[in-house]
């Protein structure tokens, strides 16, 4: 090489790797062959400390002819083909991705670059196991992130550009922290706010009582997900997506003790209004004492003056409820007074119903007086009586509406002068006279003062009668005794000639008796017809008259002219033969 040659490399090398001082530690350095220790190179005759952003093995050989197709400040600028133009010399670049080296740098692990107040070099950092990864620009491995797997790696230089061992699960599953392989990636579910998910499913369910529930994503599991328990003193909020602090609330009456979470009966010498919203504490909460001379209200309204054991009421006044002092009785009301303790009723007093009124000291209750009572006719209302007595003799009592009175009797009087009581002693009548006189066929009936018609079966032969209690003038006619066949065929018996034979009529116990030609009355004769049927029966000639006949057939007899009956009266004459049945006589 000549010396012109030598110069003008001489001035790129300086420039290059800014190398301005030689290195006595080179071995030598000849022009044509050269041996130097790493982080140091020779040319020429001329040792020099490796530049930054390069690093020097340090070789032994000989020079040999090239050239440079551009030249640049140095290093970390590049020379292009450095590697394969220089290498043999034993000079290198650092990696691209790690630009920076010290002056004198013997190998590609000084090779370095900072980011971020953090230097990484260029050279092989410890494996990472299994379920943790090497992030870029770290040299630390760290734990598998959710939602990845992280199989592990094996000691490796680290990268600007990419996670080592760090892989995503597959699309529609997920992982927990620390994931190592894709079997750890499972099917993601998403709960609400309020929701959990059930052990071995994949649908959310409502958040159990007891359990606060956020919203979270999870895999299938045996395992219930998302229930969560509150810390001590706190209970789930309506919604159970959170926690709030437990509160007690007690109604009056009650109140909350010292460190308990149950409400308990208010203390005798205290009111308790009820709280609500308390918090457990070491306190009472709820209850207030009253103190001095005072005593809880029954209202737990707060504390009022000690009442007495009892009260003393006046005749006039009574208790009232929940009250300590009389007061004066109420309208249309008795009070007898006394000494009462004092309740929730009132004491003393007594209401007066309808019909009664209250006593002039109102001690009790009277029943009222009418003003007026309904008599019957006949009766008459005594004085200060309310019920109605019978009429006394000789005075007559027209009854009706009559007047109470205390002092007089109502409705009773006397007849005027020649005139008496009726016998119902409603009103007065004209005095009778001492006797009445009688037709005959007439009698005088008792408490009658008239003549009445004698009554049949009876006598009746007139006169004069003194009115009296019993009948005058009539008389029971004595009974006739009976012969059937006389009844029925006269005096000569079946043989007896047609004229002398007679018509019985039995109905209502009257009968004719032919021989005497009269009508006779016996309330014994029931009659009996041949076969208890039909009878046939002669007519005798006088006329009779039938009324009513139920069943009638005439048999017509040669001589005499008849005309068939069947129902109404019936007028005949002479002789003629009836089927007869019932009939009465007129």
């Amino acid at each position: 090489m000549s010396l012109r040659k030598l110069a003008v490399f001489t001035g790129i090398f300086f420039m290059v790797f800014g190398l301005a001082v030689g290195d006595a530690n080179a071995e030598f350095c000849n022009g044509k062959s050269y041996k130097v220790k790493p982080g140091r190179f020779c040319w020429a005759t001329q040792g020099y400390a490796c530049a930054p952003g390069c690093y020097c093995t340090g070789n032994a050989g000989s020079f040999t002819s090239w050239t440079k197709s551009s030249v640049t400040d140095g290093c970390s600028k590049r020379w292009t083909k450095i590697d394969s133009e220089l290498g043999s010399y034993g000079v290198h670049l650092c990696p691209a991705d790690f630009p920076n080296s010290a002056s004198g740098s013997s190998a590609s692990s000084s090779c370095y670059y900072t980011s971020g107040g953090t230097t990484l070099y260029y050279k092989n950092y410890p494996a990472c196991a299994a379920g943790t990864y090497r992030p870029k620009n770290s040299g630390t491995c760290t734990t598998c992130p959710k939602d990845h797997y992280c199989p592990g790696t094996a000691a490796a230089k680290p990268s600007k550009t990419s996670d080592a061992g760090l892989n995503s699960c597959p699309p529609g599953t997920q992982s927990s922290l620390g994931a190592k392989s894709s079997s750890d990636c499972q099917k993601h579910i998403s709960c609400s706010a309020g929701q959990y998910l059930p052990a071995n499913s994949e649908t959310c369910a409502a958040c159990t009582n007891g359990h606060y529930c956020t919203a979270g994503t999870y895999t299938k599991k045996a395992e219930n997900q998302g229930l969560k328990f509150c810390d001590p003193e706190q209970i789930p909020n309506a919604t159970k997506t959170g926690c709030v602090t437990k509160t007690y609330d007690c109604a009056a009456g009650q109140y909350l003790p010292a460190n308990s979470e149950t409400c308990a009966a208010c203390p005798s010498d205290s009111y308790c209004p009820g709280k609500t919203g308390m918090t457990k504490s070491s306190s009472p909460q709820g209850a207030t004492k009253c103190t001095g001379n005072t005593v809880p209200k029954a209202d737990n309204s707060g504390c009022e003056e000690k009442k007495p054991d009892s009260v003393q009421c006046k005749v006039g006044e009574y208790l009232p409820a929940n009250t300590y002092a009389c007061a004066a009785c109420l309208a249309n009301s008795a009070c007898v007074g006394g000494t009462f303790k004092p309740s929730n009723a009132n004491q003393g007093i007594e209401s007066c119903g309808n019909g009664y009124s209250v006593s002039a000291d109102k001690a009790s209750c009277v029943k009222n007086k009418p003003t007026s009572v309904n008599c019957p006719g006949g009766q008459y209302l005594p004085a200060g009586k309310e019920t109605c007595a019978q009429c006394t003799s000789g005075f007559y009592c027209p009854g009706g509406d009559l007047p109470y009175s205390e002092t007089s009797d109502s409705g009773i009087g006397t007849c005027p002068t020649g005139q008496i009581p009726t016998s119902d002693q409603t009103k007065c009548e004209n005095a009778p006279p001492d006797t009445i006189t009688c037709a005959a066929k007439q009698y005088l009936p008792g408490n009658k003062k008239e003549c009445a018609p004698c009554l049949e079966r009876h006598v009746c032969p007139g006169g004069e009668f003194v009115p009296s209690t019993q009948d005058q003038g009539i008389q029971k006619q004595a009974e006739i005794a009976l012969d059937h066949d006389r009844m029925l065929y006269g005096l000569k018996g079946p043989n007896a000639p047609l004229k002398e034979q007679c018509w019985i009529i039995i109905d209502k116990q009257k009968y004719v008796d032919c021989v005497l030609g009269k009508l006779n009355v016996s309330d014994k004769f029931k009659g009996k017809f041949k076969n208890n049927k039909t009878t046939e029966i002669k007519i005798p000639e006088q006329n009779l008259v039938v009324e009513q006949m139920d069943t009638a057939t005439i048999q017509s007899i040669p001589d005499v002219d008849t005309t068939p009956v069947s129902t109404g009266p019936l007028n005949t004459s002479g002789t003629s033969t009836l089927q007869i049945q019932s009939v009465s006589l007129k």
